[in-house]
């Protein structure tokens, strides 16, 4: 659920139907307010960061020109 829909919400706008978006609604709306949900989510985040840091440092590896240690 995109982020306006859930201000629009919390705003008094009309809940959406449907089990999958009260859920959805639900989960982000605890994300906002609940402490612990939120550092598990910084948590995730440092987490993925850490992985793309190193998702980028192989592909500069595999993009560098490689250069032979060959003796003529």
């Amino acid at each position: 659920m995109r982020r306006w829909t859930v201000r629009r919400l919390a705003h008094g706008w009309a809940i959406p139907l449907g089990y999958a978006r009260r859920d959805q609604m639900r989960s982000r709306v605890l994300r906002l307010i609940c402490p612990l949900c939120q550092k598990e989510d910084q948590t995730e985040w440092e987490r993925e960061a850490v992985r793309e840091k190193a998702r980028d440092i192989r592909r500069k590896a595999r993009q560098a020109p490689r250069t032979s240690a060959r003796r003529p």
